[in-house]
């Protein structure tokens, strides 16, 4: 229950290989067999090679918790099972999965080593294995190799910057484009070895980036391009086959399923990790499962000048009448946010699935090819939009984020799809920090789709004194979030925060509009801070300006709300604007309610009120990061003290003291500012 004081807590398709490590004895390397495996404990050789690898980092710690993990994937994977297991934040996933799945016989029939594939949700995971845990690996073993397969988009495309120094293209300099950031990403462009945004220049924002990129649907291929000899994202795929370990996201992973194997290299084990892989797995899913058409009336396809409005001219003779359909939607669509509208009658127009463009661009310019096959993806995609069958998949029309409109198909339940994919071939890992609803797995499984009675499990404990080290605090005072007057409140309330804190501070909103109307609050009001905004600059940048620069505020949403490791006073502070129930204008989302009310079952609590649980705890989860770190988790959502279902949200939180005042948090933060 919650008083006005101070209550106890509740009990309790591209990839740019890595160079190898530094040149160690391989104290690592020796635990692992080479060839036929001959151990006859691997859950003992995991823990013992997992020592190893901890006394070779600096100030590394044992941990139980940690060594419990890795004995139980090297089990689950010498036994060849699927193995879901829950581990909070402070274990140290990372490495407590990855030293049993590459310490494990990873041979083939014929002899030859197959990769271990881990998918994460985020690209700021991605980055921490890559940066941070396989080096550590590689540092006892350097003969250690590991590759990150990225989507397209991720890469600099040479065609697209050679269209624009041509005249066939040109960047658009809005408002969102900085043009030295643009000197500085032409600069980089010609100099980097990988051109990964990871690594482009500090400022390059995302409207910047997409002038320089191509998605896999824009991509000609490397065969119809006449850069595909040194494209960055071929040269990186053709050496990712080689390596020991490939770092994915779930998208690439599930299509990978899809396509039966045309992306990934064949793996011996699969493990897909990350804060919240439950919910993310299943989206990834879910968008692979369907369809996608899009036709934005903005940059990305119509041409500036030149030989690409030949190329469109000729790519839309192919859908004559779809485009003047499309924008008429985009008129509807432009007021329906992320949401939209059934579609079952779109695509009608757009001819039958052996429609094609009228045109082959074979031997033209690489921009009439990247529209003829944007052209053959809509037709295609099209075509399967109409055919859908609306009592297992929901279409609808959303704006598009560049304009125009975007029609989208995708399977009211993902389980039997995604099940299909994870249980079949080699075994997978599924850990996560947060999984599991009310302490319970069975929830998550069935979601994936996975059988019950073939899926080891494991729930570890949190490390941390969460009771000790932090305060969970919710303004009781405050107005409903739904009522105006919140807006007000919640800044002002936001500002004494950040004073108590002096900066060091994560929010994390709900919305854009939140995020971007609080920190242009905060400038306006000459907040002595520095302020980062998501979108500025590339997510790892962000990251690494927010634990260097001790008074700074990272304000961002979703994306931002697993994967950000900031330890220490780097981050006092997680504030979070409101309760994070997903959104009611959601057409999936809106189709499962509808089938939980026509069971007689509350779709509120089979719906909106587990989704809002895990994420809610995975916010929360960016504090305390260590056993040495303190802060405040601020929900400025009055609801979470009061309403009748506050239980299940707080129960899947960590177990921080609670408050109603804030006069507990700034006092609770002096203390540890002194200490410190």
């Amino acid at each position: 229950m919650w008083c006005d004081g101070a209550m106890a807590s509740r009990s309790d398709p591209a990839c740019d290989a890595q160079p190898t490590g530094s040149p160690h004895d391989g104290a690592f390397a020796a635990a692992r067999p080479d060839g036929a495996s001959t151990a006859h404990d691997p859950a003992a050789d995991a823990v013992a090679a997992l020592a190893r690898v901890v006394a070779g980092v600096a100030g590394g710690v044992r941990r139980r918790e940690q060594e419990r993990l890795a004995a139980a994937v090297a089990s689950a994977v010498d036994a060849g099972e699927t193995l879901v297991v829950e581990a909070p934040t402070g274990v140290g996933k990372s490495l407590g999965y990855l030293v049993p799945t590459v310490l494990a016989d990873r041979g083939d029939a014929d002899g030859a080593q197959r990769p271990v594939v881990v998918a994460t949700a985020t690209k700021a995971l991605q980055q921490q294995l890559v940066e941070t845990d396989l080096p550590r690996l590689a540092a006892l073993d350097h003969q250690l190799t590991w590759a990150t397969v990225k989507g397209r988009a991720n890469y600099l495309c040479r065609a697209r910057l050679d269209a624009i120094d041509r005249g066939e293209e040109q960047a658009l300099f809005t408002e969102r484009v900085d043009p030295a950031a643009w000197d500085r990403l032409r600069a980089w462009a010609e100099q980097t070895t990988d051109g990964d945004r990871a690594h482009a220049p500090a400022g390059v924002n995302d409207a910047l980036w997409a002038q320089v990129s191509v998605s896999a649907n824009e991509c000609p291929g490397a065969r119809r391009c006449p850069f595909g000899d040194v494209c960055h994202a071929e040269h990186a795929k053709a050496r990712a086959a080689a390596a020991d370990v490939v770092v994915t996201n779930q998208h690439v992973l599930l299509l990978d399923a899809a396509v039966e194997g045309a992306l990934l290299p064949p793996p011996a084990v699969r493990a897909t990790a990350g804060e919240e892989p439950a919910g993310r797995v299943a989206e990834a899913a879910e968008e692979l499962a369907g369809a996608l058409a899009q036709l934005p009336a903005g940059e990305r396809v119509t041409p500036a000048q030149g030989p690409l409005a030949a190329a469109l001219a000729t790519a839309e003779s192919a859908v004559s009448g779809l485009r003047q359909m499309l924008r008429g939607l985009a008129d509807d669509a432009d007021g329906l946010g992320r949401g939209g509208q059934p579609a079952e009658d779109c695509g009608r127009e757009g001819g039958g699935p052996d429609a094609q463009p009228a045109a082959s661009f074979d031997g033209e310019t690489t921009q009439r090819a990247i529209v003829d096959g944007a052209a053959r993806t809509l037709l295609a995609e099209l075509a399967e939009l109409r055919e859908h069958d609306p009592d297992e998949a929901v279409a609808w029309v959303e704006a598009g984020d560049a304009g125009g409109a975007v029609l989208r198909l995708a399977p009211i339940e993902v389980a039997g799809l995604l099940g299909g994919a994870l249980d079949t071939g080699p075994p997978v890992v599924l850990t996560s920090a947060t999984l599991s609803v009310g302490g319970d797995l069975s929830p998550t499984i069935a979601r994936w789709g996975l059988p019950p009675d073939a899926v080891a499990t494991e729930q570890i404990a949190s490390p941390f004194d969460h009771a000790r080290q932090g305060r969970l605090f919710v303004p009781k005072h405050l107005p409903d979030p739904r009522r105006p007057e919140w807006e007000d409140g919640a800044r002002e309330l936001t500002w004494r925060l950040l004073a108590a804190a002096g900066g060091r501070s994560l929010a994390l909103f709900t919305s854009w509009r939140r995020l971007h109307d609080t920190a242009d609050w905060l400038a306006q009001h000459h907040a002595p801070w520095t302020l980062l905004r998501q979108g500025e600059t590339a997510p790892h940048q962000l990251i690494a300006r927010f634990r260097d620069e001790e008074a700074s505020v990272l304000l961002a949403t979703m994306s931002f709300w697993e994967g950000v490791d900031a330890p220490g006073d780097a981050c006092l502070q997680v504030i979070i604007d409101k309760l994070p129930f997903p959104r009611r204008d959601d057409p999936l989302l809106a189709a499962r309610r509808e089938r939980a009310e026509a069971s007689e079952r509350s779709a509120f609590s089979e719906v909106d009120l587990p989704l809002a649980a895990v994420r809610l705890a995975q916010g929360a989860g960016r504090l305390i990061r260590s056993a040495d770190d303190a802060g405040v988790v601020a929900v400025l959502d009055p609801r979470l003290a009061t309403a009748g279902y506050r239980s299940v949200l707080l129960d899947s939180m960590p177990p921080l003291t609670r408050t109603v005042r804030v006069a507990d948090v700034e006092a609770f933060l002096a203390t540890h500012l002194a200490g410190a």
